[in-house]
């Protein structure tokens, strides 16, 4: 089996596919900013003004750096590899191929396969995955892609 399919996603689209992927990573990011702010609104009421406003400021920086960040890296590896992306599934492996040339890795090389309605999500690089949107696939190739990626132990479906 071998599918390949090629794409191009705007910046917008790849950033909110990166979210998409991480999700926990950022509800974990958002969870510790919330912490941080009580602890700050708490320490403001006991009158410990210095160090309550130093919390609540590193709560926002902290809010405002994670979306930051992500945008950042979404933007880098834009321009590191500017064009449309092909993605060729085999058996073996998946292969990427841009305007600087081809790198493929085994399934084993993927630290996890994931899905939701829109995206498939490939986590080569924990940092940021790789958001292949369903639309760009025929459905029959589609549903043979999910077959093949289900049989996968890294695969974690929708």
């Amino acid at each position: 089996m071998s599918i390949q399919v090629t794409y191009e996603l705007t910046a917008d689209q790849a950033y909110h596919g990166v979210r998409r992927a991480n999700r926990r990573r950022f509800a974990i990011g958002r969870a510790c900013c919330a912490l941080l702010a009580i602890c700050g609104i708490v320490l403001l009421v006991m009158g410990r003004w210095p160090v309550g406003a130093v919390l609540l400021v590193v709560a926002l920086l902290l809010a405002f750096w994670q979306s930051f960040a992500t945008r950042l890296g979404v933007a880098r590896q834009r321009a590191d590899n500017p064009g449309p992306l092909t993605v060729t599934f085999a058996d073996s492996g998946c292969a990427f191929t841009t305007v600087h040339g081809r790198q493929a890795f085994a399934w084993s090389r993927f630290s996890r396969l994931a899905e939701d309605q829109d995206y498939l999500f490939l986590h080569a690089r924990r940092e940021l995955p790789v958001a292949v949107p369903k639309t760009a696939f025929h459905p029959a190739e589609l549903a043979e892609l999910m077959a093949m990626l289900q049989t996968k132990p890294n695969f974690r479906p929708s």
